[in-house]
């Protein structure tokens, strides 16, 4: 699958995600957010391969804030009209801000000036603030940037073993955010354990896996598609909170 396909398949999972939330937030269309689950690991995988290829990463990174700070208000937004009990304090922060420190933990673990030691105070440091205020997809969002960063065959370091090795750390992360989610929802009620099982557990599964069915090509590429994904995602959310209101 090209970088288009991957990218196209992953913003249809994440309005059916949204969707659900703000259109159709009842019970029988749980079906939705369980495909949306398919939509963050692409994304994560798609940063990923920018990040190997950029040739500027202050310019990525500042396009991906810039990015952030637009979608901020719409997510907010989306979030007050899907439960209107969330208290939209310092916490809860689009998903934008955790492909940026994802990006600046992998910039970090490239460093060999850095003793290993600081690496892993800074990234505990970075895996707490997650924690406080609670970033879109939170560590597993890092975790799994990391897995793909290091074991993902790219084409200049393929092995059989590294892909093997790609594949286990990517099912056993699968498997943690499972676990995550679980623990929310029983705590919350939301769903019986069988029902996150089903509903996120495989879904989370196949979105992880889903990146390996990459060919490394960009597929169609040009400056309206660059933007167009970008913009997509404040977009989308925007209109649907509008459709929310109004009905």
């Amino acid at each position: 699958m090209s970088s288009f396909l991957l990218k196209l398949v992953g913003i249809i999972c994440m309005t059916f995600d949204h969707a659900r939330m703000l259109v159709f937030n009842t019970s029988e269309f749980v079906w939705m957010e369980s495909i949306g689950r398919i939509a963050f690991p692409i994304f994560a995988f798609q940063i990923v391969m920018g990040y190997r290829k950029t040739h500027d990463l202050k310019k990525y990174i500042l396009r991906l804030l810039l990015f952030a700070v637009i979608s901020e208000i719409p997510y907010k937004w989306m979030l007050w009209l899907g439960s209107k009990d969330i208290q939209l304090t310092f916490s809860y922060w689009n998903v934008y801000w955790t492909f940026i420190l994802g990006l600046i933990v992998l910039q970090l673990l490239k460093k060999d000036k850095i003793k290993a030691i600081y690496k892993a105070l800074i990234i505990l440091a970075i895996c707490v603030l997650f924690s406080i205020v609670y970033v879109d997809y939170s560590i597993y969002g890092i975790g799994l940037m990391i897995a793909y960063y290091y074991l993902f065959p790219f084409k200049d370091v393929e092995t059989k073993d590294r892909r093997e090795k790609g594949i286990y750390l990517t099912v056993i992360l699968a498997c943690l955010a499972t676990i995550f989610i679980a623990f929310i929802n029983i705590r919350s009620n939301a769903f019986a354990p069988i029902d996150i099982l089903v509903n996120y557990g495989i879904f989370t599964f196949v979105g992880s896996m889903i990146p390996f069915l990459s060919n490394g090509k960009k597929g169609i590429s040009n400056k309206f598609v660059k933007w167009m994904f970008y913009i997509y995602y404040p977009l989308h959310i925007t209109i649907l909170c509008l459709i929310n209101f109004f009905r």
